[in-house]
């Protein structure tokens, strides 16, 4: 159809793998006889974030766009088995009708077992200057890094890759008409295997307590017990978090349907689909939305 330019499907892979989709056709959205400014939709998750983590010390970026955007306090996380598939699932409602209406859709999401942001980040950025996508979903982050020392590691590297979009964007002049929509992702650190390497990052636990069959079992000297299970309680409070655990949320960019201060808005992660379809003046799906729009 006219005003359609062709993309081939891209796969890249590195020491650190991602993959890189793009929906098939771009079509020029008009009104009337003149050519509508283009708007652009950022996505990027976070995987693991959590509120407590969005400051000057670790994510100064985060901070910046969290003053001059549109923060939600109150956002929640909807249950999720693993972080990047569910948000993809996520946003299926919008990202299956999309190419249908002309726009151009493309989702950068790295290996979850060994997630390399920089890898991410490059192959984010050069899908923006190659496709121009209209919608674009990103994930960044270990989503159950250990605590301590390299989970703030983990975190500020995150944080690294969203100001680095940030400042493409706007040295690119797309600043102007994009909404960034940053969310945390779930992650499921609830899980065995994912507690196991908790304990095993812990000095004071490591070979001594081992996860199976959902149970902890003591394996370290008696004399060691009870001090070091009271340590363990609260490192499992730590890592074991509710599936509707608080989640940083929040709408910046330079197109002013962003907005900027503080909504008390009790919002979800499943919000995020129904309010890309507005954005992009889709109409709801048969059945509706898991959610509901919050810009």
């Amino acid at each position: 159809m006219p005003g359609e330019v062709p993309v081939s499907l891209m796969t890249q892979r590195h020491s650190g793998e991602f993959s890189v989709n793009s929906s098939v056709h771009l079509a020029s959205t008009r009104i009337g006889q003149g050519v509508r400014v283009k708007r652009r939709v950022y996505i990027v998750v976070l995987a693991g974030l959590r509120p407590e983590e969005v400051g000057e010390a670790l994510t100064p970026n985060l901070l910046a766009l969290r003053i001059d955007g549109t923060y939600f306090p109150q956002a929640r996380s909807a249950p999720a088995a693993e972080t990047i598939p569910d948000h993809a699932r996520m946003l299926a409602p919008v990202l299956d009708r999309l190419p249908e209406q002309g726009f151009r859709t493309c989702s950068v999401l790295p290996d979850t077992k060994h997630p390399a942001d920089a890898f991410t980040s490059h192959a984010l950025h050069t899908m923006i200057e190659q496709t121009d996508p209209d919608l674009v979903l990103v994930a960044f982050g270990d989503g159950d890094p250990p605590l301590g020392i390299v989970r703030s590691l983990a975190v500020r590297t995150s944080d690294e890759q969203v100001g680095k979009l940030v400042r493409h964007l706007k040295a690119t002049g797309r600043w102007e008409r994009s909404v960034l929509v940053v969310v945390a992702g779930g992650s499921s650190p609830s899980t065995g295997a994912s507690l196991q390497r908790h304990i095993d990052a812990d000095s004071l636990l490591r070979g001594k307590v081992v996860v199976a069959s959902d149970q902890l079992h003591w394996t370290g000297p008696p004399s060691d017990k009870a001090v070091a299970l009271r340590h363990l309680e609260s490192v499992v409070s730590r890592v074991c978090r509710p599936a509707t655990a608080p989640v940083p949320l929040l709408v910046a960019g330079g197109d002013p349907v962003a907005g900027r201060g503080v909504s008390a808005a009790p919002v979800s992660t499943v919000d995020v689909a129904p309010t890309v379809g507005r954005l992009f003046g889709l109409p709801e799906p048969p059945g509706g939305y898991a959610g509901r729009a919050f810009i």
